[in-house]
């Protein structure tokens, strides 16, 4: 499969760098960007091919990955909306605050269209993707799209009226597990530990604690009992987040980018998409 990104920014290069290094990814990845030295060192970056235009790229892809600003999106649809419903080629959003119906008001009625909402750990092939498609997406070409992105993370099936909300956790999320890290380190260099030290324990930590809970199927409370003997340290730290609010502070910055997402790209008419 040949792979039309449009777009080499963080979101796009991380895509790019997960299936560079995989070794079943795309035949080819064809790299399109407004800037036009972006994407060359992008290209550059992952053995790619840089296209002059998005008309280029549309000619030549057997997909293409709308990874651009929301901005662009009616710059880029006007560019390659000939060729694009011509070879009736699918087309994967990961454009946040971008539904699916505003996507197929840029490219036409009948456009397939799957959209993702991904988080930067694809990168390095541990991404987490939220996606939804329209009734356009024959069910073959999804089947050939999600082994695509499954080979950059866990996909995750979401109703697309939640995606905002799924998107606060999975793809803000590692910026607030970033934060936590950040927390525990400054927490431990004030404590006497280094700074190598605290980070080193902190990531590994929380490495650790994401596998036992795949393993454990989520099970936060037992984790937690398992941890936390009865007046022991660990409970004298929990009371103090607790004390501290962490997790009303933790649902108010989900609250936060569901409403920022909503003031930046109010739903269109139409916005549902359908859940896979």
């Amino acid at each position: 499969m040949i792979v039309g990104l449009i777009g080499a920014g963080n979101m796009g290069g991380a895509l790019a760098r997960g299936w560079a290094s995989a070794d079943t990814g795309p035949d080819k990845l064809l790299i399109a960007d407004a800037v036009e030295q972006q994407a060359r060192a992008l290209a550059d970056d992952v053995d790619g091919k840089r296209a002059k235009s998005s008309v280029e790229l549309a000619q030549d892809a057997d997909v293409i990955v709308l990874a651009m600003k929301p901005a662009g999106l009616l710059q880029v649809a006007s560019e390659i909306r000939v060729t694009v419903s011509e070879r009736r080629l699918p087309i994967v959003s990961i454009l946040g605050g971008t539904g699916i119906a505003r996507i197929e008001e840029a490219f036409g009625p009948g456009a397939p269209i799957v959209r993702f909402m991904p988080n930067i750990a694809a990168e390095v092939r541990a991404g987490t993707f939220c996606y939804t498609s329209n009734e356009a997406l024959d069910e073959r070409t999804e089947r050939a799209l999600l082994d695509l992105f499954g080979l950059l993370g866990v996909l995750v099936s979401v109703d697309e009226r939640l995606m905002d909300a799924a998107t606060a956790i999975s793809g803000c999320g590692p910026a607030f597990y970033a934060m936590v890290v950040e927390a525990l380190v400054d927490a431990g260099v004030k404590e006497g530990l280094t700074a190598r030290q605290a980070s080193e324990l902190a990531i590994t930590t929380m490495a650790g604690t994401a596998a036992l809970l795949e393993r454990h199927e989520g099970d936060t409370v037992s984790l937690r009992r398992k941890v936390t003997s009865p007046g022991g340290t660990t409970a004298a730290g929990v009371a103090a987040l607790e004390h501290h609010h962490l997790r009303v502070a933790f649902m108010a910055a989900v609250e936060a980018v569901v409403h920022r997402a909503d003031e930046l790209h109010p739903p269109a008419a139409g916005d549902k998409g359908r859940s896979t």
